[in-house]
């Protein structure tokens, strides 16, 4: 069952929505510096967005200076998976493994106008902020 009703002229509309932010995804993990996965736990009901990543990384022209993660009681393998998908190494990634506000307390004010890629694990939706 389609949430989609092509017949209503949503589709068309709703594809095009998609189409642009998936874009946007695109051209922002291509050329951020820094990402910054927030609660995401990378679920296997994920795997499409896990795949579009991955594919966007391995086109860029240099890896990402800094990966980093915010998560609470996240296993080993959980970092390895995010490793491969956004293809960083792991000297190259900042854990914060005891919650957002760890990452808060360490990263007060100069952090907060660098940040360029959120990844909100709530909505498995990925953002921008400014």
């Amino acid at each position: 069952c389609s949430l989609i009703n092509d017949e209503a002229g949503v589709s068309t509309m709703l594809a095009q929505r998609v189409r642009a932010v998936r874009e946007k995804q695109r051209e922002e993990l291509q050329s951020a510096d820094e990402i910054y996965v927030i609660g995401w736990s990378m679920p296997t009901t994920d795997e499409d967005q896990q795949q579009f990543i991955k594919e966007t990384m391995e086109g860029r022209s240099k890896p990402i200076d800094q990966l980093v993660s915010v998560n609470y009681g996240a296993t080993p393998d959980y970092f390895d998976r995010l490793s491969k998908t956004f293809q960083v190494t792991k000297d190259r990634m900042e854990i914060f493994n005891s919650g957002f506000t760890e990452f808060v307390r360490r990263n007060s004010s100069e952090q907060s106008a660098a940040i360029k890629w959120v990844i909100l694990g709530l909505t498995s939706t990925v953002a921008w902020a400014v």
